[in-house]
């Protein structure tokens, strides 16, 4: 329990894991994460989100997704494109919504995506010719201008 009340003074790099009872430890930009020790994250399986008038669910139906209006304006502008929630790895030539190429690795650091989760939250992207364009990662602690997530 020391060394966890030492790390508000001096939180330790992203990387770290402090293990006490049962309980991990991390921290990531100022915050401390708490979860089970033995905490893992599925790798995520790409979908495509049909109809973005329909919410979909996720993770055994544990996450709701819903559009928002700016979705589905981009969309009804993007007639050509699929709306799609994929891992990090599955995304083809990402872009930014401006067109230009996107460093994924900086662009979760900019999103506060923790560095253990990257490999595994899912990703809004739409598929648009040969590149996707990502929009925002699918976290129900992040506020996001393109959905709404809730717990089912």
């Amino acid at each position: 329990m020391e060394n966890i009340l030492d790390a508000f003074n001096v939180p330790p790099t992203s990387t770290a894991v402090l293990q006490e009872s049962g309980s991990q430890f991390r921290f990531y930009q100022g915050f401390m994460y708490v979860m089970p020790a033995k905490e893992e994250y599925p790798d995520f399986c790409p979908l495509d989100w049909q109809d973005p008038e329909q919410s979909i669910e996720i993770f055994d139906q544990k996450l709701r997704i819903e559009s928002t209006p700016q979705l589905k304006e981009l969309l009804r502008k993007q007639r050509r494109s699929r709306l799609k929630l994929v891992s990090r790895a599955t995304v083809q030539n990402p872009k930014a919504l401006q067109g230009h190429s996107l460093n994924l690795k900086k662009w979760m650091q900019d999103e506060g995506v923790p560095p253990w989760r990257r490999h595994s939250v899912p990703l809004l992207t739409v598929a648009h010719r040969d590149s996707d364009i990502v929009l925002a990662p699918i976290d129900q602690h992040r506020f996001s201008e393109w959905v709404m997530v809730d717990q089912a």
